[in-house]
């Protein structure tokens, strides 16, 4: 163990690995439980705590999880919207995006100048992220960005970009993530000719 940060990552991830593996296994009938809402918070604290977990492959697992809690997981969420760690910040939007799909919470929606902060945010995904979540909402600030994302040299921001702008539109202007350059570029300038003539409607 080089330092006490390699103890913490351990510590956490054998924590985690306990919690998503084995805890609906053991027998608790002998153990004194906490209170239903001290249990269900400290689970969330360890969910979004494995977020940051170097090389998770169970990141899925760990969001569908805080999805699952609703409403009950929004106050740790929310306190993660600026978490200095990128994928943290990124999968806490998504998580109340997607806690915001399925409820229509209205302590989401007052999360919506956190997201649009989230706009100028340093890193290309977790722009992504917070444009994505505000079209869900039905706040367009982000567009300009998903009709830029679209120019990426990554395909993952392309795609992810195009569903989002399908999504909110449900058009594509023959747009195709993996088409070749000259197609895509040709595309691009229709998404940006459509949204210059109709941002003021939106």
């Amino acid at each position: 163990m080089k330092n006490k940060r390699d103890f913490f990552w351990l510590s956490s991830f054998l924590w985690l690995t306990f919690f998503l593996c084995s805890c609906q296994t053991v027998d608790t009938s002998d153990v004194e439980e906490l209170p239903e809402s001290e249990r269900i918070k400290n689970e969330i604290e360890i969910l979004v705590d494995a977020m940051a977990l170097p090389g998770s492959a169970k990141l899925d697992s760990v969001c569908q999880r805080l999805i699952n809690y609703g409403e009950e997981a929004i106050p740790e969420l929310s306190k993660n919207i600026e978490n200095r760690i990128p994928i943290v910040r990124l999968l806490s939007i998504f998580c109340l995006g997607q806690i915001y799909e399925k409820t229509n919470s209205s302590k989401v929606l007052a999360l919506k100048p956190d997201f649009i902060k989230r706009l100028s945010d340093p890193v290309d995904k977790v722009r992504l992220e917070a444009s994505g979540t505000l079209c869900i909402m039905g706040e367009l600030q982000g567009v300009p960005f998903l009709i830029e994302a679209l120019k990426s040299e990554t395909a993952y921001v392309r795609m992810i970009a195009s569903q989002v702008l399908f999504r909110t539109f449900q058009m594509t202007l023959n747009y195709q993530y993996d088409d070749d350059v000259q197609n895509r570029q040709e595309a691009i300038i229709r998404w940006e000719e459509w949204w210059a003539k109709n941002k003021k409607a939106s």
